[in-house]
């Protein structure tokens, strides 16, 4: 489902396009700074319906000195997703699980989006990813990706479903205003021979 939200002021309307958005993320991951708070860096691709293919990159510090009652360990940082016309980044809380006997950490993030460039100026939302796993030695990752994002220049785009409706109506209005300009006196359409 997509929705637009517009704001009036005046004779002035803002529109904010909120569009859902799904796919996958795959890349590797680097230690810059190994320890019992570890910072890192991810860098790998994107292929995010509707945006189309892009980059994916997040910096960030996982903290495993400290556990919740699942025994997941905390990380936070910043994000950025880019697209051929614009990015959109912001923050990501990372919830990791130490590895296990086969050595395969498990983890996942849930992104809050504060801003972006290009189409996504002004851009807020969120994202998520269920738990995936990688192993320390190999340090590669790949994930799907679902969430919404909201910008003053994302346009709606209509769903097949309701395509077509839409174009009947402008249609009928379109035939309406000619019909009402001809009852008028008004010749808005002329064929010359």
């Amino acid at each position: 489902m997509r929705v637009a939200v517009c704001v009036f002021a005046g004779s002035l309307a803002v529109c904010a396009a909120t569009i859902p958005f799904q796919g996958s993320v795959a890349g590797t991951i680097t230690i810059l700074s190994p320890g019992p708070v570890i910072e890192n860096e991810a860098r790998g691709s994107a292929a995010l319906l509707p945006f189309g293919p892009g980059e994916y990159f997040k910096h960030g510090f996982m903290d495993f000195t400290t556990s919740d009652l699942d025994g997941a360990s905390t990380g936070t940082g910043t994000f950025e997703l880019a697209f051929a016309d614009g990015s959109f980044y912001g923050t990501y809380i990372e919830k990791a699980f130490p590895p296990d006997s086969a050595g395969l950490l498990s983890f996942s993030h849930t992104y809050a989006i504060t801003g972006g460039t290009g189409l996504f100026e002004g851009a807020s939302g969120t994202a998520a990813h269920p738990p995936t796993t990688t192993t320390l030695e190999d340090l590669s990752f790949s994930f799907d990706l679902n969430g919404t994002v909201s910008a003053p220049r994302l346009q709606a785009i209509p769903e097949p479903a309701t395509a077509l409706p839409v174009l009947a109506c402008l249609g009928a209005g379109f035939v309406w205003r000619l019909l009402s300009a001809r009852d008028r006196g008004i010749h808005v359409l002329r064929w010359q021979s």
